[in-house]
């Protein structure tokens, strides 16, 4: 059980609100979000869950359930797997898709791709920080899904960072490994379709 609606709001990084739900799996049960706590970059940008009007609900998910946008559910990353893997691992065609749909304004992007506040669909939008867990969750599913497993999904992540760097002129740092959220998210998201 909840202490909000079905149906809330979290904020991009423009502090625009976004319609958000907790993800459930395939029988309507919450799924609890891997890392235990919220991210830094989520805190940067309110780290909060609103209503319509924007106004912050306190003790929203104090389960720790995974956010998600609000038109997600989890037989879509199950079915896009699932398509992958008819493609065959093989294929050189099946990678370079799953890699399109993370990608900016992929359709599995969901940092990037969701329903604004208007109920419109938005690709390649700006990045909504609290489903960032969600978004590695959906590609550990993919990926297992689809044949691949989590350690190429990692391998993916990290280098979807390096490419980004080049792309924003940032220095290198700590950016080349994949972060420990995400790693950890991909690799629930993988264990969680074995079920």
């Amino acid at each position: 059980m909840t202490s909000v609606a079905a149906q809330f709001y979290v904020k991009d990084r423009e502090g625009k609100l976004v319609p958000a739900i907790f993800a459930t799996d395939s029988q309507g049960q919450f799924v609890t979000d891997p890392n235990s706590a919220p991210s830094s970059a989520n805190a940067a940008y309110g780290n909060a869950y609103f209503d319509a009007s924007g106004n912050p609900i306190e003790n929203a998910n104090p389960n720790n359930y995974l956010v998600v946008p609000a038109n997600w559910n989890i037989q879509d990353a199950i079915t896009s797997g699932n398509n992958l893997a008819l493609l065959g691992s093989s294929s050189f065609g099946s990678p370079i898709q799953m890699i399109s749909a993370f990608e900016g304004s992929g359709s599995l992007n969901l940092q990037r791709t969701y329903i604004d506040a208007n109920g419109d669909m938005v690709y390649g939008g700006t990045q909504v920080p609290m489903f960032q867990d969600a978004a590695s969750f959906e590609l550990g599913i993919v990926a297992q899904q689809a044949g691949y497993g989590a350690l190429l999904a990692q391998a993916g992540g990290t280098s979807y960072a390096v490419a980004a760097l080049w792309n924003v002129n940032e220095t290198i740092g700590d950016k080349i490994d994949n972060n420990a959220r995400n790693m950890g998210s991909i690799d629930a998201g993988a264990e969680f379709d074995k079920v």
